[in-house]
């Protein structure tokens, strides 16, 4: 549990802040205790299930650096075996993911905020792919109206919305807006239980 290193790259320095002779044979620092406290027993549930199977790993986790610094690091490699099936040592790479996790983390952030913006919103809002036409984004106002669940809506073309004697309308004012690329209609929707609401749409 101790990850004893028998062998460390320079790139030990830059990653971890200790010396690749620091960590060989646990001269200074274990590699166990530069993995975050919170995340040593899954590393260890993870690799072990991996050797178990005898299957590669990779693995995301936190380590603390000799400054104290918390980075994100991902981590592949496989168990050496003996005839026996006994392991013999491990052997892989670890690589600095920080930037790309936070860059994650951010986009995470405003995919929330984005979300909580739509919903907001006091009418009904759309994104349809083009030329195909297929709704791939909506807030909760569009699903009320229509008295369909989300599943059902994810990609609906966008003619199902309408009822059929705006449906002509509604190609026409696609067609108009790919040229001009803007455009508004007014045409009468039409809801899951077949009723229908006269809308202006933009």
């Amino acid at each position: 549990r101790e990850w004893i290193m028998e062998f460390v790259s320079e790139g030990c320095l830059e990653l971890t802040g200790y010396a690749a002779v620091d960590m060989i044979d646990n001269q200074c620092v274990t590699y166990s205790q530069l993995i975050h406290p919170d995340d040593r027993a899954l590393v260890w549930e993870q690799m072990q299930g991996a050797l178990q199977n005898r299957e590669r790993f990779q693995l995301s986790y936190r380590i603390i650096t000799a400054a104290g610094e918390e980075r994100w690091v991902w981590e592949r490699g496989n168990g050496v075996f003996a005839p026996d099936g006994k392991v013999i040592c491990l052997e892989g790479f670890i690589t600095d993911i920080t930037e790309r996790r936070q860059a994650e983390e951010l986009l995470q952030k405003e995919k929330i905020f984005s979300r909580s913006l739509l919903d907001s919103l006091p009418g009904i809002f759309y994104l349809y792919t083009y030329p195909e036409c297929r709704l791939v984004l909506w807030n909760k106002q569009h699903e009320t109206l229509f008295g369909y669940t989300a599943e059902e809506m994810k990609g609906r073309h966008i003619l199902s919305w309408y009822a059929p004697e705006s449906r002509d309308a509604v190609v026409n004012a696609l067609e108009a807006m790919k040229d001009a690329g803007h455009g508004s209609i007014e045409a009468m929707l039409m809801t899951k239980d077949g009723r229908q609401l006269p809308y202006y749409l933009t």
